[in-house]
């Protein structure tokens, strides 16, 4: 890759981008309450294994499964974030959510598939948001739009063969040897990552039972 190629791919944040844009991108979403070393760990795992040029960390400005009061202020959480990616290559903490007055994920993906439409997304999920799928708003048209990472997540990962989005989908599960595979078009699509577990909680941290880092 050439040394301008390098600078820009650096610089793939939604400041930064066009229409015109040709990159693949991950998109990780969460409240980030706190942000801790499994999100990098999950956004390291991935920037590998799938040939990202970047990942978003998309802090929720509420998440509609959870009480307003169970999430730190929205402004702490976000610079949590920013300093936890901060001088990461290609990791990006934004508030691209809250800017678009958008709460859902469906309607994040519709908004990004529509204004960028030369960039590969790859949403980036851990085992228990795929045990919880079914909860989530038009989930099932989440599966149509973008292809996805389930990374395993103790205790969930045996959990997600039971789970509705599983037994639904489980006919477009791509190996984890062929990730490419992910990104032929062909929807939908989805691999349960072989990354190593990690077992911790942002409640964990919260509570002081683990450190975040």
């Amino acid at each position: 890759m050439l040394a301008e190629e390098k600078l820009m791919k650096s610089h793939l944040d939604p400041q930064n981008i066009s229409a015109e844009t040709h990159a693949r991108i991950g998109l990780l979403g969460g409240s980030f309450n706190p942000a801790h070393k499994a999100h990098r760990a999950m956004s390291d795992y991935a920037m590998q294994k799938f040939g990202l040029d970047a990942i978003w960390w998309l802090v929720s400005p509420q998440n509609p499964l959870k009480l307003p009061g169970q999430l730190k202020p929205y402004a702490e959480r976000y610079q949590n974030a920013l300093t936890a990616a901060q001088n990461v290559q290609g990791l990006v903490a934004t508030d691209m959510e809250a800017r678009l007055g958008l709460i859902y994920s469906i309607d994040l993906l519709r908004h990004l598939r529509k204004n960028y439409p030369k960039i590969q997304w790859l949403w980036l999920m851990g085992a228990d948001n795929m045990v919880h799928f079914h909860y989530w708003k038009e989930w099932e048209e989440i599966f149509r739009q973008v292809p996805m990472a389930v990374f395993r997540r103790p205790p969930y990962t045996g959990m997600i063969r039971q789970s509705p989005a599983y037994q639904l989908f489980c006919g477009a599960e791509v190996l984890p040897t062929e990730p490419e595979k992910l990104f032929t078009g062909y929807l939908p699509a989805w691999t349960l990552a072989d990354n190593v577990e990690i077992d911790l909680s942002s409640t964990e941290v919260r509570e002081g039972s683990k450190q975040a880092w």
